[in-house]
């Protein structure tokens, strides 16, 4: 096999950046090639995966390598940096920002706090997002200043990345700066910008958030408690109040399924005592029978693609190992867990369980397997 691989892996690229099916496909095809090659001969494959990103033409991504282990390489930042200064297309900005941001060592903060400060709110989701995540990374402090002109810039001429800058960060860093910034985005009167932010402090948080978060439901509720008809009203050709129903919801979902906090059941009630609407209630009912589903144990689920990863226990979702451990370490000592395998059992979903399996064990937790059914 690792002749194929290897040939696979070395396709030219000339746009890896481009999502159009011609180029997305074999950037695809690339990356996996190259990480099964890595698994079977992982100094060669790495020689090559570090050829073919370390030009002033990569034919890689940041995201198609995923699977490398952590790593700085100073070698190639100044490089990556020149050519993102220089670049004027929004495609080759976002891949040697990405490459920056996952690989960098925050040599070249000054370069990037120059290109990003010229072009924030104006510049397409995928640059800007690596951009600041790699100062995010490295120097927050001066990071700060962007991050509240993203959250702000909106109108004419401008991306509307502001609703999404939280998630597009949080791919390349987190940071208690992130955390206070989205905090004050809360009271954002783009409600779209609000569920922005409450999905990072949802993903991210930790207890300092529950009563900013809290507060904002509460104002939330009152403005609409008594007027369920007007916030759940469809006129004909309209699409209603979908963003503050959305909103309602994902205010709901940030206090039960928060990663910073178990919900207490008082919690919970005083969340369903605030819902307003047929439609929402039913979604915060739902979220709440998972939540007091106990004593347990309580389900898990893993799963891993690429950057992609999302582990599931009980009603919360960790982004990554390091949040998982950190969220099973809010239960006490002793709690049952049941591991439900995702499918397809391939060996790379079986590694991953038995990486949740060893962490669980290590943090003196009890996971057990739930029986599969076997296919009819």
């Amino acid at each position: 096999m690792l002749p194929t691989l290897e040939l696979l892996a070395k396709i030219p690229l000339k746009d890896p950046g481009s999502n159009e099916s011609n180029s997305y496909t074999t950037r695809e095809l690339k990356s996996v090639a190259l990480q099964r090659w890595f698994e079977l001969n992982p100094v060669s494959a790495h020689e090559e995966a570090l050829r073919q990103i370390g030009s002033p033409d990569p034919s890689l991504t940041a995201d198609s390598l995923a699977f490398l282990p952590k790593e700085k390489l100073p070698r190639f930042e100044s490089l990556w940096a020149d050519e993102l200064v220089t670049a004027d297309d929004y495609q080759r900005e976002a891949v040697f920002a990405s490459l920056m941001a996952r690989f960098g060592t925050g040599s070249a903060v000054a370069q990037v706090w120059e290109k990003a400060n010229a072009k924030v709110g104006e510049w397409a989701c995928a640059p800007q997002g690596a951009a600041l995540g790699y100062l995010v990374k490295f120097d927050p402090a001066s990071a700060r200043p962007l991050l509240e002109r993203a959250v702000k810039e909106r109108g004419k001429g401008k991306s509307a990345c502001n609703r999404s800058v939280f998630q597009d960060i949080a791919l390349y860093a987190t940071d208690p700066v992130l955390t206070d910034v989205a905090q004050e985005a809360l009271d954002d009167p783009d409600p779209q910008v609000t569920m922005d932010a409450l999905i990072y402090l949802m993903n991210y948080g930790d207890k300092s958030v529950e009563q900013p978060v809290w507060n904002r439901y509460v104002a939330w509720s009152e403005e609409w408690r008594g007027r369920a008809d007007v916030l759940e009203s469809r006129g004909a050709g309209s699409v209603g109040n979908w963003e503050e129903v959305g909103l309602g919801e994902n205010l709901a979902r940030a206090l039960i399924q928060n990663q910073g906090w178990l919900a207490t059941p008082d919690l919970i009630s005083r969340v369903l005592e605030r819902c307003v609407g047929d439609q929402m209630c039913a979604q915060v009912k739902q979220i709440a029978d998972q939540a007091k589903a106990g004593p347990g144990p309580y389900p898990v689920s893993a799963y891993r693609s690429g950057q992609n990863e999302n582990y599931q226990v009980a009603q919360y979702s960790s982004k990554s190992l390091e949040l998982l451990e950190a969220k099973i370490a809010q239960f006490p000592r002793g709690t049952k867990f049941a591991l439900t395998p995702t499918s397809p059992q391939n060996q790379d979903q079986k590694q991953l369980e038995e990486q949740v399996q060893a962490l669980f064990e290590r943090n003196g937790m009890i996971l057990l397997p739930v029986a599969v059914p076997p296919p009819f």
